[in-house]
This record gives C-alpha cells, sequence and structure tokens, in this order.
C-alpha cells in the first residue's frame, strides 16, 4: 500500500508538487477519505422531527442499523434529498475520525 504523504499546488491548470507546505488564507484545502473507509445509508425520518433533533436520530440510526463499534469515533454528516414526499430523506455518511486524512 503507498502511504507517502505529498503535497501538491494547483497552479497553470496542472498540480505541482511542494517541497514545503505553508499556510496561506488564498488557498483551497482538500482532504480524501478511501472508498473502503466511508459508509453511506439513506433514512427516511418524520418531517415532525425538530430540526436539532435530527442530528442525534441519525447518530442512533447509524449504530444500531449499520452495527457500528459502540468503541469507535465516527464522523458523521448528512444531507436532506429534497422531495415533497410525506418524510424526509436524509443521506448519511460515517468514516471512522481516525481514517479522514
Amino acid at each position: 500500500m503507498y502511504s507517502q504523504k505529498r503535497n501538491y499546488i494547483f497552479k497553470s491548470d496542472s498540480f505541482q508538487p511542494l517541497k514545503k507546505l505553508s499556510y496561506n488564507t488564498g488557498n483551497f484545502l482538500t482532504s480524501y477519505i478511501s472508498n473502503k473507509d466511508l459508509i453511506t445509508a439513506s433514512v427516511n425520518i418524520s418531517r415532525n422531527i425538530p430540526e436539532e433533533d435530527i442530528e442525534d436520530i441519525l447518530n442512533i440510526k447509524a449504530y444500531e442499523e449499520l452495527g457500528l463499534d459502540q468503541a469507535g469515533a465516527y464522523t458523521i454528516s448528512h444531507y436532506e434529498i429534497k422531495s415533497e414526499a410525506e418524510e424526509k430523506r436524509i443521506s448519511y455518511f460515517r468514516c471512522r475520525t481516525r481514517r479522514i486524512r
């Protein structure tokens, strides 16, 4: 497995390697997650659930329905798929926090 870390800059329509990484507020930053480390799913939930409770409900569903390790630390993100349906359709993504690079 190739795991050497390298840094690049996108300049003049091409990526160029950087010898030294420096911070510049004008730069865009990116990170990546290997596909095998990302778990995705969709769930339907009632539109009557308050927005402030949705994240907790999704966390509970993720651990219950996907059998996530209770001792593991995960980063969980979600977004609503816009529709006029009776229930909200939400896609959510989980990854072990230590796997995000």
